[in-house]
């Protein structure tokens, strides 16, 4: 396969000729290896519907890698690997927002992550910084919400022993906390009030949640339903959104007409009673595709709620929807 690339802004971008097959002995950054993934970023053939571009070329004796979203062509990834196949990540990690915002920046040794790793909200105020020791957490992590409160702490040796506050309390004390042994959950973990009551047990082995108590407000266990965290989910499922889609969706003809192609992020929130409400759109490639998604939105029926510590909570959710004319 040949293909061109062009610069944009400073940022490598690849504008790819799509023809089925990869050309096996391509290494340089003007003939890359192309591979197609689907939307969980696994490779699928070129002949199958794909979300995402990756592209590897030799660099030294490293081979660099960019992940593109299609059919925006839109750069989410930027990373290295050992040899083109791809199997052992090397070398600087940089991952973007939707906004060209750099989202994630650590290192990878030999597949594992080593040293410090930042994350950013998109607006550009930061959310995480990790220490890794060859893959386990080490010394203290620290995660903060976007109002700069802090809302994850972890404090550990360099073989990720140690013990985490996941959540906070305004106050500062621990709302769900226990022990990390291998940078993993393990043993039991405590979800307590702010007052300090115990309204769940979870018990972990090697990071898998392996049993679990809920208690109501006097101290007894609770029959039925306990669950830990539960995201909102539109009713069906995967396939149900899909059905929706299928049936609601309707392509802006001004669109078709202009050959304009592309995701919408839309964000919103889901209620403790499913209602979803307070829609933005956060990325579009067009006004067109923005209001016939708004619409969309707003036909839809109540999703399931989240859930967290055995009970509803609203829940911000970001939905992609892509629009392709082939």
């Amino acid at each position: 396969m040949k293909c061109k690339n062009i610069l944009l802004q400073g940022i490598l971008a690849i504008v790819l000729c799509f023809v089925v097959g990869t050309s096996l002995h391509s290494q340089t950054i003007d003939d890359p290896l192309v591979f197609y993934k689907d939307y969980q970023r696994k490779d699928v053939s070129g002949t199958k519907a794909f979300n995402y571009i990756e592209a590897i070329w030799k660099d030294g004796l490293l081979w660099r890698a960019q992940l593109i979203r299609y059919p925006e062509l839109i750069i989410k990834e930027t990373y290295w690997y050992t040899d083109s196949t791809r199997k052992v990540k090397q070398g600087l990690f940089k991952a973007y927002h939707d906004n060209a915002v750099l989202a994630d920046s650590g290192w990878y040794e030999q597949g594992q992550l080593h040293g410090d790793y930042f994350q950013w909200h998109d607006d550009g105020t930061l959310n995480s910084e990790y220490h890794y020791n060859h893959g386990n957490f080490a010394d203290t992590c620290v995660s903060w919400n976007r109002e700069g409160d802090m809302d994850y702490i972890s404090i550990t040796d360099s073989a990720g022993n140690g013990i985490c506050h996941a959540y906070i309390h305004p106050s500062g004390k621990p709302k769900f906390y226990g022990r990390l042994f291998n940078s993993r959950r393990q043993g039991k973990w405590l979800v307590k009030t702010e007052s300090g009551q115990v309204k769940m047990e979870v018990y972990y082995e090697a990071g898998e949640e392996k049993n679990l108590i809920c208690y109501d407000e006097a101290g007894q266990t609770v029959k039925g339903n306990c669950v830990l965290e539960k995201p909102a989910e539109f009713p069906g499922g995967a396939e149900g959104w899909r059905r929706f889609l299928e049936q609601e969706l309707q392509y802006p003809e001004y669109a078709q007409t202009n050959n304009i192609t592309g995701t919408v992020k839309v964000q919103f929130n889901v209620a403790k009673d499913g209602t979803v409400s307070d829609f933005k759109i956060r990325q579009s490639p067009h006004s067109s595709l923005s209001q016939e998604v708004l619409r969309l939105m707003r036909k839809s029926p109540k999703w399931q709620p989240a859930v967290q510590f055995n009970e509803p909570v609203v829940y911000r959710h970001v939905q992609n929807i892509t629009f392709n004319l082939r």
